[in-house]
């Protein structure tokens, strides 16, 4: 809904300042899966929705144990082995868990949604991060490089092999983004001062 031209967030802004802020019965709740657009502009907007936050709640994916027992309440009847498989794969977001069918096995399920010609999973990667960051093959490339990495990369190893043609300004943004939207976490490893 917030495009260049649209002007909801200058709308909203005055919306709420005017007249739906000492209205108690309106609850504005805000949602979506851009994480690092809610934070930069409603969480930390600089304007008038400035300190407008009466609680912030992230939406974190099932653990394994609500991921079991989602499946159980679905009555997808899969041992732990299988569950544990399913999570590893899927891990515990609940759309994905949704698309699972009953009567088969982890291994079936997995190579249904992920491996088969209309996969449900098979373009999600691609589509969700289309969707959620602008020029989203500079992020894919960023998570391709720090997947390389199997004990993590500095940031300026990560910078220097990204180069500065291909990731231009705003390389700790987009890091900050991607660490917002939960595909990546920065991490001081142990005996070293580099993130």
């Amino acid at each position: 809904m917030v495009t260049q031209h649209s002007r909801l967030l200058q709308n909203l802004d005055y919306y709420w300042n005017q007249y739906w802020s000492n209205d108690n019965r309106i609850k504005l709740i805000i949602c979506g899966s851009s994480a690092s657009w809610i934070i930069d502009n409603i969480v930390n907007n600089k304007g008038g929705l400035h300190n407008r936050l009466t609680r912030n709640i992230l939406l974190e994916p099932y653990n394994l144990a609500e991921t079991k027992r989602y499946l159980e309440f679905e009555k997808i009847l899969l041992n732990n082995k299988q569950v544990i498989e399913l999570y590893m794969a899927m891990g515990g977001v609940p759309y994905y868990l949704n698309q699972i069918e009953r009567g088969y096995s982890a291994t079936q399920i997995i190579e249904k949604l992920a491996f088969t010609g209309k996969g449900f999973l098979l373009e999600e990667f691609d589509k969700l991060f289309s969707s959620l960051f602008k020029n989203s093959e500079v992020y894919i490339d960023i998570i391709k490089i720090i997947a390389s990495h199997r004990y993590g990369i500095g940031k300026s190893l990560l910078f220097h092999q990204l180069g500065k043609k291909h990731f231009g300004k705003g390389g700790v943004e987009k890091l900050k983004a991607l660490k917002d939207a939960g595909f990546i976490m920065e991490f001081m490893p142990h005996f070293h001062k580099e993130r």
